[in-house]
């Protein structure tokens, strides 16, 4: 896929060097209110949520990305709930992995006093 299908093309990127040009480190990200702060290589120009022909303005790459990542979760039907390699990596050593899938762990002697 090309920078042009995504949204990124020729057009894009000569607004955001112009936006980019003009723009004062005081100025409004314009989706989190915070300022854009000095350093333009960590700002994007981001577009209207759901159309990438539009664009609203300068905002912080973090604002930008969470927010496109967010979206894409939308659209594959992620409901944002933690999903299951975050909560293999939680139960720590109490879980082992054998080929009929995630089992608990043997117990294991403690290694400090029980209080």
């Amino acid at each position: 896929m090309t920078t042009t299908e995504r949204g990124y093309g020729w057009q894009h990127q000569q607004l955001r060097v112009a936006l980019l040009a003009t723009y004062s480190p005081t100025d409004p990200c314009w989706r989190c209110s915070y300022p854009l702060g000095p350093i333009p290589e960590l700002l994007d120009l981001g577009h209207v949520d759901g159309d990438k022909t539009r664009y609203r303005g300068l905002e912080h790459r973090w604002c930008s990305r969470s927010a496109g990542a967010r979206r894409g979760n939308e659209l594959r039907g992620r409901d944002g709930s933690v999903t299951q390699r975050r909560q293999r990596f939680r139960r720590g050593s109490r879980w082992r992995w054998t080929p009929d899938g995630w089992q608990p762990a043997p117990e294991q002697p403690r290694r400090s006093r029980r209080w």
